[in-house]
């Protein structure tokens, strides 16, 4: 595996993704709410032109098919952004899982260290345990056989 730092960097990159496609659709969206605007001022415009119209009693029939049609590519022009701002945002709800799930391993991972370096402790002290243990016992057998050897030349 990899070390904490790198794991981190990395996510620290994705998070930087995440960030930058967030702005992407924050300038989508805003593209969107000006289009909106222009559309519905496109729209009144074409309204007041008809209230002329009916007001003056000439050209009705141009005038209802013009407001038809600027409405249609006003509605048409809204949609694109709409469907726009819908891809970026699904982007956007990638990049926060696949976020989250990397920071759910790198978690998972960090928690699997901390418990093979406990467990290395652990074994470690063991060993030690062992090691005076055992170096007792030849300290015992050693004073014994001092002792034995001390009987023995009385």
């Amino acid at each position: 595996g990899r070390s904490c730092k790198e794991e981190i960097a990395r996510l620290e990159g994705v998070l930087k993704a995440v960030n930058e496609t967030l702005q992407d659709s924050t300038i989508v969206a805003d593209r969107a709410v000006a289009g909106h605007a222009e559309a519905s001022a496109e729209v009144n415009a074409l309204r007041l032109e008809l209230s002329a119209v009916e007001e003056a009693g000439f050209h009705q029939d141009a005038a209802l098919a013009r407001l038809r049609s600027g409405e249609a590519e006003a509605a048409s022009g809204a949609a694109k952004e709409l469907e726009a701002l819908g891809n970026v945002s699904s982007r956007l709800s990638a990049e926060i899982i696949s976020f989250r799930q990397e920071a759910s391993l790198a978690h998972a991972g960090s928690v699997r260290a901390e418990a093979a370096s406990a467990a290395e402790s652990e074994e470690r002290r063991a060993l030690e345990l062992e090691v005076e243990g055992m170096q007792d016992g030849f300290r015992r057998e050693s004073e014994a056989s001092a002792v034995s050897r001390r009987h023995a030349s009385e």
